[in-house]
């Protein structure tokens, strides 16, 4: 049985669905006014494709214009892309639609990360509507590169000599700036040039570390590159659409545990004291 909470998000879903079929694309006039080029980068795969196109017409009408936004698939998933995404790029020069080798949810950054190391990205999820100032409140946030900005975080349980399970980690609504924090995709992040480490775009050890939790390798890789994620004070209101979410990773990462496997597989190939030595040293009260 549903319960109220349920009911509540579906008929959210079913609104803003509705308002998005609708809405017509208007391109906002005004750039971005950051120091390097930025680009809105995100990933899909087929079961979501009947409702991308509700998605990027929401990314496609902020209020303030990135210089590029970039949709990439998997090279053999391009022939079922719809009519209206397929439209959506044809008319708006700066929307493109680029085929890549099929590294699951990786494709949604490291592609962009290879071809365009100076830009600023901004990645989104495929599967939810975007208000008009998502991509303004995480850009106007930006101070430096030594932060990553995200929408939604989790605050990362630890102690002085171990990360503890996934399990334990929270959902953030207002991070300190002691906290230890990871960007979860689906709110949205931006990554500034630089960010990471070099290992980052290593294919192979992604693929066989954290196939399943990107979020969780670019969290990684972050930390120990020296940069850490700030949350946004903003609310932003990010709603997925019915019938998609159920297709993504979450239930592998979350539900059986999957994050806590590629965690550990970090662990073991990496090992702990360069990323605990990046976080704030734990007090007798805090142990």
């Amino acid at each position: 049985m549903r319960s109220l909470k349920e009911y509540y998000w579906l008929l959210e879903s079913f609104i803003y669905e509705s308002y998005a079929r609708g809405m017509r694309v208007k391109r906002a006039l005004v750039m971005h006014n950051l120091e390097a080029p930025l680009i809105v980068s995100f990933t899909s795969y087929p079961p979501r494709f009947a409702k991308l196109h509700l998605t990027i017409k929401s990314i496609l009408n902020q209020s303030i214009r990135p210089d590029k936004i970039m949709l990439w698939v998997a090279e053999a998933d391009f022939a079922a892309l719809t009519d209206e995404v397929l439209l959506l790029s044809k008319n708006n020069n700066d929307f493109e639609i680029k085929c890549c080798e099929n590294i699951r949810s990786y494709k949604k950054l490291i592609p962009t990360l290879t071809f365009h190391p100076e830009a600023f990205v901004a990645i989104a999820d495929d599967d939810a509507y975007y208000s008009t100032n998502w991509l303004h409140q995480l850009t106007s946030c930006y101070t430096d590169s030594s932060q990553i900005i995200a929408h939604r975080t989790h605050k990362v349980a630890y102690d002085t000599n171990c990360i503890f399970p996934y399990q334990q980690w929270a959902q953030t609504s207002n991070g300190t700036n002691n906290d230890v924090l990871m960007a979860t995709g689906v709110g949205g992040v931006l990554y500034p040039p630089g960010c990471f480490n070099e290992k980052v775009l290593e294919k192979d050890l992604f693929m066989e570390l954290c196939p399943t939790a990107d979020d969780i390798w670019f969290f990684w890789m972050s930390r120990i590159n020296g940069v850490k994620t700030v949350m946004t004070p903003h609310k932003t209101n990010t709603v997925c659409w019915i019938g998609t979410h159920d297709s993504g990773l979450a239930q592998t990462n979350v539900a059986h545990n999957g994050n806590d496997v590629c965690l550990n597989n970090l662990i073991n190939s990496f090992g702990l004291d360069e990323i605990l030595d990046t976080f704030p040293k734990k007090s007798k009260k805090e142990h």
